[in-house]
């Protein structure tokens, strides 16, 4: 009889110890975001010559998810485009990932390289502010950054 009880006993306390360890588990879970930014918050101005540029096509592509985003300059040739945000819980596990986006400007039946950044160690920017000169030569500002727009202050 009190080898049934020690069983019995036994077995309750697996089943307790097992029960506290998926409840702080799940817990734990609970409080982590599978939010993962892939694409900063983008915002600047399209000029040529100088002058603003109203009505060009903005297009952000970003990886990973191959997500786009796109919109218009103003009359100011001012543009904004807000973050790329994706869920993806498989992303928790990896830890760093690598990131590339894209920002393309689309004008009198140009298509121009405002920006590329790539980089392996996570997102770069929470948020960009570009100046975007049609006129100037793409150009490369580091192995992980190249385009013809410049970085703006609070980048």
């Amino acid at each position: 009889m009190a080898e049934n009880c020690f069983s019995l006993c036994r077995n309750m306390a697996f089943k307790a110890l097992i029960f506290i360890i998926l409840f702080a588990l799940s817990s734990a879970c609970a409080r982590v975001s599978n939010q993962l930014q892939i694409a900063p918050a983008i915002s600047g101005t399209v000029t040529k010559n100088g002058q603003p540029v109203a009505g060009a096509g903005i297009e952000l592509l970003a990886d990973p998810g191959n997500r786009t985003k796109s919109t218009r300059t103003n009359g100011s040739g001012r543009f904004q485009l807000p973050k790329i945000v994706e869920v993806q819980p498989a992303m928790l596990l990896l830890g760093n990932q690598s990131f590339q986006h894209r920002l393309v400007i689309s004008h009198g039946g140009k298509r121009y390289l405002g920006i590329k950044v790539f980089s392996a160690r996570g997102l770069p920017f929470k948020k960009m502010n570009l100046h975007c000169e049609l006129t100037d030569p793409a150009t490369k500002l580091g192995p992980t950054i190249e385009g013809l727009c410049d970085l703006r202050k609070g980048s």
